[in-house]
């Protein structure tokens, strides 16, 4: 008897009625297409046509239909036994507040796709997924955005810049909120250095903004956006790895009274010097470094804000070789840099009639101490900025095309990516250099239906006269010196960006790249 109960029960399901109910959705007088509609259990989506086929059991049924930008409706139906039932349903319209991306890196405070030269973006999420992997730095983050390349320059100290569009790290200006808190050169310790935890947004300029930013942006700008205070968070971040680091970082945010608020980073960064593969040599450096920064915001939400920052950050940095280990001449080499910064800045707003003026400052010093084995050297930098603008607009426009140029010149300089692998003591004096100059191009073209957004861009770069280092063949062995080749340097990019599906998202890049670079003849070197 039980046996037979249990057989029963499948049995009569197999046996209730069932029936085909074909739901037509639409908006106006077009299809709906990738609507989701449900009922009793069974979820599909319409098609291209705006329609749906469910088989569903026979009688008075629900259903349910909702799409992102339509209002969500409810409809009752009823199913015939063996039949084919269909009903029609009207979706309404619902406004949709959609996400924008407002840049400041061109000044202008506009959205994103308002601007006539080209600025990528790089929102909180995308930041916040890259703090999680690597809290200690930027490096990361940046290296792997489109078009950015993070390249080691003294492995020793594990030293390392950005190169934009495959242009020297140097030509790259690295900014905090619009300003150059990490001096006119960041230098290639500087993007060791950063905590990402306290980061909204990071925007980029691909090329050369000298115009905004002065010679050292020829390459292109990277602009690190803070945090703003919303409501009260604090956020405590802890990371260990298997090489002995350890990153604590600490962000708190409140908001005041009478529009004040302030944020608030530290960290604490800890790795010990790791010889990987044995052969002496360390492969990770040793560091321990100290990061604070404080940050005061006032906004009267009638057009006028101030913001406030100040920051410090210390660290001691260690490499070469480890425990009884020597170099091919029989020596340890030991190479050491201690670096303290304090920097401080202001960004100012509010209205003077219909005009917004924008009053920026800010300072900052920066000392070194570097030891190359037996040779110690110091050094001390210094910027200082300021700037007032006024702007403003008198209609509205926007664009679906930029194309965009710049060119830019730089002073001839001894702080190169070389030379701070190798120091100054052995660089001879500079002689018969001209300014490097920089010109670059780009087209942007972006094409997009509600599911597909595609988006290309071409560029071209020039740098005529790019410093190099090399050693001199005559004199004492051993030393540098810097010159200027004759010749050219060409680099070209073309890319392929974002695209999207519905709720399905992808991103993916097609890259050609194209990159010479030829030396004077009196040098008598070769590039590979």
């Amino acid at each position: 008897m039980i046996l037979a109960l249990i057989l029963s029960a499948p049995l009569g399901r197999a046996q209730q009625a069932v029936g085909t109910l074909i739901v037509e959705v639409r908006s106006g007088s077009s299809p709906a297409e990738q609507v989701e509609i449900q009922a009793v259990g069974i979820q599909t989506v319409t098609n291209n046509r705006g329609e749906a086929s469910l088989e569903l059991p026979a009688g008075p049924v629900e259903v349910r239909l909702q799409r992102f930008g339509f209002v969500s409706k409810a409809v009752l139906a009823t199913v015939a036994a063996g039949t084919t039932t269909r009903i029609r349903v009207e979706l309404e319209s619902e406004s949709v507040l959609a996400q924008e991306i407002t840049v400041t890196t061109t000044r202008t405070g506009k959205r994103m796709e308002d601007e006539p030269l080209r600025v990528e973006a790089l929102d909180h999420e995308e930041v916040e997924e890259k703090t999680l992997m690597t809290p200690g730095d930027i490096a990361m983050m940046l290296n792997e955005t489109s078009g950015l390349r993070v390249q080691v320059t003294s492995p020793s100290l594990g030293a390392a810049n950005v190169r934009v569009q495959g242009l020297r790290g140097r030509y790259t200006q690295l900014l905090a909120d619009g300003l150059p808190l990490f001096g006119g050169q960041s230098g290639s310790i500087g993007l060791l250095q950063i905590p990402p935890l306290d980061l909204g947004q990071v925007e980029v300029i691909k090329g050369v903004a000298s115009a905004l930013y002065g010679s050292s942006a020829l390459g292109g700008v990277i602009n690190l956006i803070s945090r703003r205070p919303r409501q009260e968070e604090r956020e405590l971040l802890v990371n260990r790895t298997s090489r002995g680091g350890t990153d604590t970082m600490f962000w708190q945010a409140e908001t005041l009274k009478s529009g004040f608020g302030y944020t608030l980073l530290g960290g604490a960064d800890c790795q010990s010097a790791n010889d990987v593969n044995g052969d002496g040599w360390a492969d990770l450096p040793g560091y321990r470094r100290g990061t604070l920064r404080p940050r005061l915001l006032w906004d009267n939400g009638k057009g006028r804000s101030w913001f406030v920052s100040i920051g410090a950050m210390t660290e001691d940095r260690e490499g070469g070789t480890i425990g009884t280990a020597v170099t091919p001449d029989g020596r340890p080499y030991h190479e050491k840099l201690d670096t303290h910064r304090f920097d401080s800045g202001l960004v100012g707003r509010f209205l003077f009639g219909k005009r917004l003026v924008s009053v920026r400052a800010s300072a900052m010093t920066q000392q070194h101490r570097h030891q190359f084995a037996n040779v110690i050297e110091h050094d001390r930098h210094g910027t200082w900025f300021g700037e007032a603008s006024i702007g403003g607009t008198d209609h509205q426009h926007k664009v679906t095309a930029r194309i965009s140029a710049g060119t830019g010149v730089f002073a001839p300089t001894p702080f190169t990516e070389e030379t701070e692998a190798s120091g100054l003591t052995r660089l001879l004096p500079l002689r018969n250099l001209v300014a490097e100059r920089a010109s670059s191009a780009s087209a942007d073209l972006g094409w997009s239906t509600p599911h597909i957004e595609l988006n290309g861009t071409l560029f071209a770069s020039r740098i005529r006269h790019d410093l190099m280092l090399r050693e001199v063949t005559s004199g004492t062995a051993g030393t540098m010196e810097i010159s200027t080749p004759r010749t050219d340097k060409y680099g070209r990019l073309g890319t392929a960006c974002p695209f999207s599906w519905w709720r399905f998202h992808s991103h993916g890049n097609a890259n050609f790249h194209s990159l010479s670079l030829t030396l004077a003849e009196q040098f008598g070197e070769r590039c590979p």
